[in-house]
């Protein structure tokens, strides 16, 4: 047997939100405006973590090689690396 219940018209729809989460922010409250110096603090930032990575790659083969020595001033480098990494990361956030 039919239930006498039937579907009055549509189901109800959800109301769409005044602010969409996705509303575009205003060049002045974006967090990382994009422009000249964005990228190139960008672009310093990717060399020196790039840096890094080589600086550790010879320093891990050195390591494991028997008959290479690590060189001596591979960890002053790597710590000249780190310090160029940190300033570069933190010219993006000034960027």
């Amino acid at each position: 047997m039919r239930s006498n219940r039937r579907p009055t018209g549509s189901p109800r729809k959800r109301a769409v939100p005044v602010r969409s989460r996705l509303t575009i922010r205003a060049a002045a409250h974006a967090p990382l405006a994009r422009g000249v110096g964005l990228q190139d603090a960008l672009k310093a930032s990717r060399d020196a973590l790039n840096d890094i990575q080589k600086q550790l790659d010879a320093l891990l083969a050195s390591v494991r090689s028997p008959h290479v020595r690590p060189e001596a001033e591979s960890i002053d480098r790597l710590a000249r690396s780190n310090r160029r990494a940190d300033a570069a990361m933190a010219r993006l956030t000034k960027a």
